[in-house]
């Protein structure tokens, strides 16, 4: 039934808004009175055509505005000029899903009052069929596959090559159904074991993959419980590992690994309480055995590591010295050596007042008065700056060697 109180109602609104143009009020109200007698009659061409003035009138843009006037035209077209109706969808299929769907009822309508309109059911069909594409291209991007399949599944014509691509793919979704439901069982089998890495990489391999969407919530519930009690044991793990004399620089960095296949924000703190300990045992057990190559390699991945750790410094520092004075040891009588390595040291370390006293030494002992005075200079202010802090042993080295020089 056509709903001419709404019709009348939104046509007077119209006039209200015209009533300054008493020609234009004159012609609308002529054309409703028209149009209710044709309706009386159910002379529905007569009607449409009656309503199509009023719009002309009015402007078609002004009528776009009012989706129950487009309505009442579509119901006037299906009992009248229903080709007028089938036209306008067919330019229209690209129509957003809500009037794609009016479209849809109208033409069900059209179709109970034209039975035998050859036109009618293929045009149908294709906007039907336009709307379940649509909608089940939606649920597939939300990954709710169950709903996607039967809408895919209903598509014919034009989009059907695209429902097809999207059916393979929820064809090979359901084929792995089985085997995530099997790897689930296990991953949760193994968290239970404490066999993290093992449930962990199980669950990650199905990241990417299309899922059941009954699965989803299971899949992803497992995945995050995993990677968070992974994660705990790990950490607590080194926590106990840490305060272990000696450290089991194995054990530890089997749980850094962890942290860091898990791309934990706790790795960088236990990369420093861990393994730079670990290195930092390395270096003094190297050192002990007289091995200061491979003592000083240990004490630069420590500081590596603790860039910050003033203690690595001093000890990468001593054990840089102990090779240069082991080196210098070796010839004794090389002192263009010494002076090499004493100034490859001062390069580094250029603050270091042990190393400029011992460098001066060298150049003392080569003659070279000129160097060995600017060297004892700068070990002179450097040894005032630091006052009382001073070390003892570097003033009295400093004081020898300047009593030296003088003579």
């Amino acid at each position: 039934m056509i709903r001419w109180s709404l019709l009348t109602a939104q046509l007077e609104a119209f006039i209200a808004a015209a009533k300054n143009d008493i020609e234009e009020y004159a012609y609308v109200s002529q054309e409703m009175a028209s149009m209710r007698q044709y309706r009386e009659q159910r002379n529905y061409r007569l009607a449409t055509e009656a309503f199509a003035r009023i719009g002309q009138k009015l402007g078609k843009e002004a009528l776009k505005n009012y989706p129950e006037l487009l309505g009442i035209q579509a119901q006037l077209e299906v009992r009248g000029n229903v080709d007028a109706l089938i036209s306008r969808i067919e330019a229209d299929l690209g129509a957003p899903d809500d009037r794609l769907a009016q479209y849809i009822k109208d033409l069900d309508e059209a179709l109970a009052v034209h039975p035998d309109h050859l036109k009618i059911p293929p045009l149908l069909r294709r906007a039907r069929s336009r709307l379940n594409y649509r909608r089940g291209r939606t649920f597939f991007d939300h990954r709710q596959y169950l709903d996607a399949r039967p809408l895919l599944e209903a598509v014919e014509g034009e989009d059907r090559a695209e429902a097809d691509k999207l059916i393979k793919e929820l064809d090979d979704a359901e084929h792995e159904r089985g085997k995530l439901e099997r790897a689930l069982n296990q991953a949760k089998k193994s968290r239970e074991a404490g066999l993290w890495r093992q449930a962990y990489n199980s669950l990650t391999l199905w990241l990417e993959k299309p899922r059941a969407s009954d699965l989803d919530d299971r899949f992803w519930r497992e995945y995050t419980d995993t990677k968070e009690e992974w994660e705990q044991y790990a950490i607590n793990e080194l926590d106990v590992l840490s305060r272990q004399t000696p450290l089991n620089e194995k054990r530890i960095r089997e749980q850094l690994e962890a942290l860091t296949e898990l791309g934990s924000a706790e790795l960088d703190r236990w990369q420093k309480e861990g393994l730079a300990r670990c290195y930092e045992q390395t270096a003094r057990e190297k050192a002990r055995r007289g091995r200061l190559q491979e003592s000083i390699a240990a004490w630069q991945e420590a500081m590596r590591l603790d860039p910050g750790n003033e203690a690595y410094e001093e000890e990468l520092i001593k054990a840089e010295k102990s090779q240069v004075a082991q080196q210098i040891a070796a010839a004794p009588t090389d002192l263009e050596q010494a002076e090499r390595l004493y100034k490859h040291l001062r390069v580094r370390y250029n603050e270091d007042i042990d190393i400029r006293l011992k460098l001066a030494d060298v150049y003392l002992k080569q003659e070279k008065y000129a160097e060995t005075e600017y060297e004892l200079n700068w070990v002179d202010t450097a040894i005032r700056q630091l006052g009382l802090h001073a070390n003892p042993e570097l003033v009295q080295d400093k004081e020898r060697l300047k009593r030296a020089f003088r003579a």
